[in-house]
């Protein structure tokens, strides 16, 4: 059952990019140009702070770490709401989901179908905003590649699988 949703969406993204023409080719150029701007800019803000609390004397440290805590809480009252929202628009009031419903599908099938759509649509922005700030906490303080692989893997996408 997965499998064949996950082919499909695959499919999809793949006749997305593959698909042939100037606008085309132009509006995902920007795109890439918009969120890496804006990935960019996150890497250097958060950097910059880091950089500059882990200096301040005896509490420095203490705030960094705070504020990737305060970051996190953000990020997952961000996705809470953001989950909230787009799951109304994508499993409620969704004409696809009417369509899949018809299908000989089942339920359980259209759900997952649904929940994949809506999962991708919320957490997006949270990554583009997640990562650079974790980034940038990982090279103030110099943390070792296996630990970053740890956190990244354990508490980022855990995060926003929730």
């Amino acid at each position: 059952m997965r499998h064949l949703i996950l082919n499909t969406k695959r499919k999809l993204l793949w006749r997305l990019i593959a698909r042939q023409g100037l606008e085309h080719w132009a509006k995902i150029l920007v795109a890439i140009i918009i969120v890496g701007g804006f990935f960019s800019a996150a890497y250097l803000l958060f950097l910059r702070v880091f950089a500059y609390l882990s200096t301040v004397q005896d509490i420095g440290p203490v705030l960094v770490d705070r504020l990737i805590s305060i970051g996190f809480l953000a990020f997952f009252s961000m996705l809470l709401i953001s989950n909230l929202v787009s799951s109304i628009s994508t499993l409620f009031r969704s004409t696809e989901s009417e369509y899949l419903m018809a299908t000989p599908l089942s339920h359980a099938q259209v759900f997952w179908s649904r929940f994949m759509d809506n999962f991708i649509y919320s957490s997006w922005a949270t990554a583009i905003i997640g990562l650079p700030m974790v980034l940038a906490y990982v090279i103030v303080n110099k943390l070792p590649f296996w630990q970053v692989l740890i956190a990244a893997l354990l508490l980022f996408l855990s995060l926003i699988h929730i």
